[in-house]
């Protein structure tokens, strides 16, 4: 079974991240509109996007991660990932960042239910998410991907000196074959 493949969607092209997209992932993580809502801190150089590609590419290696670049034709407009693939307890975490000026709804929820298949596709049961409870926007294209409110993860999250509460979502899938 192919590990990595690119991804189409109806809008959205999900290909893997390549070192070439420094730029592109720097510009995205350098928005504090974006790195806010994530609760991250905002890149203040693009030797934080070069260190993250080098942490993606060895974990791809591993096969403990899948992330992709997310394209709408010529533009990268983010980035997603599968994490924390744990292949025995069949289960990962999915993630997801858009530059500011998309369509985060019509786009999450596309990258959202593409990440699902493609777990689903690979044996994985169970795909949670961790998101900050104000985000509307990301909750409700888990919702509408499928994913299922387990309940608040409290004081789970460290930003800005504080721990601050999180929402676990997750997505059960029943395996298509046996192993």
């Amino acid at each position: 079974m192919e590990f990595l493949r690119e991804i189409e969607t109806p809008h959205l092209l999900l290909k893997k991240l390549r070192r070439q997209d420094v730029d592109r992932l720097y510009a995205l993580y350098s928005d504090k509109t974006v790195t806010a809502n994530l609760r991250i801190p905002t890149y203040q150089s693009k030797a934080e996007a070069t260190a993250l590609i080098h942490f993606y590419e060895e974990e791809m290696k591993l096969k403990h991660a899948i992330c992709y670049m997310v394209w709408n034709g010529a533009h990268a407009v983010g980035i997603c990932s599968l994490d924390e693939i744990h292949w025995d307890f069949q289960r990962a975490t999915v993630n997801y960042a858009l530059i500011s000026d998309t369509d985060t709804e019509l786009y999450g929820q596309e990258i959202l239910t593409a990440l699902a298949m493609e777990a689903k596709r690979l044996h994985l049961v169970r795909v949670s998410a961790v998101v900050n409870p104000a985000d509307a926007t990301y909750r409700l294209n888990l919702e509408t991907a499928g994913f299922q409110k387990e309940g608040t993860l409290r004081k789970y999250w460290r930003y800005h000196h504080q721990l601050l509460d999180e929402v676990l979502y997750s997505l059960i899938q029943e395996p298509t074959d046996t192993q």
